[in-house]
């Protein structure tokens, strides 16, 4: 059996009810299970469970999916994780290359496992490390909590002792810990060094990181990535720090572990760290977990500056909310908070700025204007870079909604920039220009008409609830409308997907179309279609066909309206369309 059958047979094995109900209280009401949401506060009962199509959907956050999705939020696991819990659940053999993939993982954590005890227990021999850490402040507690050690100078003290315990050389080399020299001799890879243990959200040591007490370079060093662990995926602290980010609902993200750990011993505990990487998308996917709110807290100097830069980039790609916490005097976080303490940190979180005041008040605070000319062009340029980073923004609404505030700051009417959006993202943008102009255009009459958007929206999602309940009806749907049609930004966006899915030749199933599904709005928008109730045959196929009529003719509408604005104010390329709309219709009327 290959993986994807393997996957296929375990989904179909799966009780999402069963797994659901293990920790949420769950009452019947008509087709679907409802009680209250794991993954946020709420007192009236929105989180819905649909077993006939093994979904779940909360109405009140808006988190949906399948039974490896529930098990992935509820527990902090990622995919792999979460197939391995539901096959042993459900007594199935994981295929065989993912069960030696398993044996090797385990080998190389209880290596790792062994060698942080080794650190662990050498650090109270070590004279040069105990002094490090009593000049930065770092006592006994943080020592235990974050399992502090030292590697000595000998190069062979740790390769010795893993051999004593009958580890295999290909396993410990595996593991990053061990080097083989040119001559095919083994060594340590750490020596002389102050030794952190990287663990992943489970607590598991996964990797090591090493800070050199003597004159040994890298100052810096960090295992290599191995099967346990790629440190584009990998936040230092993170095990401690999950419930601390829900608790308070972000995420601190500091620069290095010393940053982080001098976090948690001030109170912040909800502070990670990357691991001699910027920011990724794999990082943005594990703080997703936990929160969609983040604050990067970097040094005050030019190079924190571009890395703060760089990780708003990624941050907003990956769909999350993030701040910026620039400190003062070219400081990092460890030397503010042992100079001026928690109080004063935490008044910076308070006033962290979002991207767009971020990037145009660092025009303004590291320029060298003197001149009213040059600080306005130096605001131009500022404002340029904000639309490059807008422009790299999947979600439609985010991005609307970091445009406004940029056109607030600046004062510059919304149009303007989305030129500058057009020229930074290429015919790519102008499409999203257009989709989003439809939908501002839409939302502005919505205004003074909400019973007009009402019905517009409701004979949206009855469309496209009634078409994912059968291939036929997508493909007929697909080739009536091109998306514009839509007025609710989430439909949009999910039309949009569906197309691309059934393009690269996909036949139609729910769960195969929510596997290709990021976190966000589409996956939201399908869990939460699948988990209404469903139409009989006859009623079904009446609501789809009359659905898609308004649909397209409210749509027909709407373009032809934007067409003559478009022409009035001078636009030939808009006269170019009506001309050609014009001669089609003719040819159609003359056939």
């Amino acid at each position: 059996m290959n993986n994807q059958a393997f996957l296929d047979e375990l989904r179909s094995r799966s009780d999402i009810y069963d797994v659901v109900s293990e920790s949420v209280s769950l009452k019947k009401n008509g087709a679907n299970w409802q009680g209250l949401c794991p993954f946020h506060a709420e007192k009236t009962p929105s989180f819905n469970v649909n077993p006939s199509r093994q979904i779940f959907h909360c109405f009140g956050c808006g988190e949906g999916g399948d039974v490896f999705k529930f098990l992935m939020k509820r527990d902090g696991i990622n995919f792999r994780e979460a197939v391995e819990a539901l096959a042993s659940r459900y007594g199935m053999e994981v295929p065989a290359a993912r069960r030696e993939n398993t044996e090797v993982r385990e080998i190389l954590l209880a290596i790792n496992e062994e060698a942080e005890t080794f650190y662990r227990r050498r650090l109270k021999d070590d004279k040069a490390a105990s002094e490090y850490l009593e000049k930065r402040g770092i006592g006994h507690d943080a020592i235990a909590a974050f399992g502090i050690g030292s590697a000595p100078e000998d190069w062979r003290a740790l390769l010795a002792h893993l051999q004593a315990r009958k580890f295999r050389p290909e396993h410990l080399v595996a593991s990053g810990l061990v080097v083989r020299g040119k001559n095919g001799n083994l060594y340590d890879g750490f020596r002389n060094r102050l030794i952190f243990p990287i663990k992943n959200i489970h607590g598991k040591t996964v990797a090591f990181g090493g800070r050199a007490l003597g004159d040994g370079t890298p100052k810096y060093l960090n295992s290599p990535e191995t099967p346990v662990y790629s440190k584009s995926e990998t936040l230092f602290a993170l095990n401690m720090a999950k419930d601390e980010i829900k608790k308070r609902g972000f995420a601190l993200i500091t620069e290095g572990y010393i940053d982080a750990l001098s976090c948690h011993m001030h109170g912040f505990k909800n502070a990670v760290a990357t691991l001699g990487t910027a920011l990724t998308p794999g990082h943005t996917r594990l703080l997703r977990r936990f929160t969609e709110r983040v604050v990067l807290v970097f040094d005050g100097d030019e190079a924190g500056r571009r890395a703060a830069r760089k990780g708003l980039r990624v941050l907003l790609a990956g769909e999350l909310d993030p701040r910026v916490l620039v400190l003062p005097d070219n400081l990092d976080p460890d030397d503010f908070l042992r100079s001026r303490g928690a109080e004063a940190f935490s008044a910076l979180i308070a006033d962290a700025q979002p991207m767009v005041d971020f990037i145009l008040t660092g025009s303004a605070g590291t320029g060298t204007a003197t001149n009213g000319a040059a600080s306005a062009n130096s605001a131009l340029i500022s404002a340029g870079e904000a639309v490059s980073i807008i422009a790299e923004i999947p979600n439609a609404i985010m991005r609307g909604r970091e445009l406004k505030k940029l056109s607030g700051r600046l004062g510059i009417n919304e149009s303007f920039l989305m030129e500058e959006l057009e020229k930074a993202s290429g015919k790519a943008a102008k499409q999203v220009s257009r989709r989003t102009d439809a939908a501002g255009a839409e939302a502005a009459a919505a205004k003074a008409r909400p019973e007009a958007q009402k019905a517009a929206h409701r004979s949206e999602r009855l469309l496209v609830a009634t078409a994912i309940e059968d291939g036929t009806r997508i493909k007929t749907m697909l080739g009536a409308l091109t998306g514009n049609e839509f007025t609710d930004v989430q439909l949009r966006d999910f039309f949009v997907r569906l197309g691309a899915f059934m393009g690269a030749g996909n036949r139609w199933s729910a769960e195969g179309f929510m596997a290709n599904l990021p976190d966000g709005p589409a996956r939201s928008a399908l869990t939460a279609l699948l988990a209404k109730p469903d139409f009989d045959a006859e009623e079904s196929e009446r609501v789809f066909t009359e659905s898609l009529d308004q649909v397209r003719r409210r749509g027909s509408l709407t373009t032809q309206k934007t067409l003559r604005s478009r022409i009035d104010a001078g636009d030939r390329e808009a006269m170019a369309l009506f001309l050609e709309k014009q001669r089609k219709l003719k040819a159609r009327r003359d056939s």
